[in-house]
């Protein structure tokens, strides 16, 4: 059950990454299963089932154990943190779906929030089903910024509209003085 292959995978990281439902279901069954271990790369059985998109085994993990999507990495990263900092659309919905903290820090000097994360991608989804998740708006990281100071450095015109949209503050002024008056590039007071 809990032996590891040369790479470090159990039976159980095996079976997701082949895409064997039944088998995964037996082992998530078995009462001694250990959803921690993790493989050569670090990748736990959670963070298997994301990588290869299968939803159904990471909704049963979580089902077992919580706090699986909520694991940071050496980086100080979690399972939504990085797939903001990717773009994935796809598995930021499905974390979205089993209510992971929207608002978790990175575990970093920066302290930023999964909307500082989105801010710098250019794709307002992202920001608004954050949003619409229950991320907070005007939320501070460790450079007292909020979203919408990461947003305009980055030039991100949609992701502006939709922080402005949202009711953010747009008087905030950042740990430098810097203010970001409505999707105009910031200037020092």
């Amino acid at each position: 059950m809990h032996s590891q292959d040369s790479e470090g995978r159990t039976p159980l990281h095996i079976a997701i990454s082949n895409g064997h439902p039944t088998l995964i279901n037996l082992l998530l069954l078995h009462p001694d299963i250990d959803l921690s271990l993790r493989d050569k790369t670090g990748a736990s059985p959670f963070h298997t089932a994301l990588s290869v998109r299968n939803n159904e085994a990471a909704r049963r993990i979580l089902e077992l154990n919580p706090a699986a999507a909520e694991q940071f990495d050496s980086r100080g990263k979690n399972f939504i943190h990085l797939a903001i900092q990717k773009g994935d659309i796809e598995s930021v919905l499905f974390l979205l779906s089993v209510n992971v903290d929207v608002n978790s820090r990175v575990q970093d000097s920066t302290q930023n929030t999964p909307l500082h994360l989105a801010a710098l991608q250019p794709n307002d989804l992202l920001v608004r089903n954050l949003l619409l998740a229950g991320a907070r708006i005007d939320e501070r990281n460790s450079h007292k910024q909020t979203a919408l100071h990461i947003a305009t450095e980055a030039g991100n015109t949609e992701v502006i509209a939709a922080l402005v949209q949202n009711g953010c503050d747009y008087n905030a002024i950042d740990s430098e003085g810097k203010l970001h008056y409505r999707g105009t590039p910031s200037m020092s007071l």
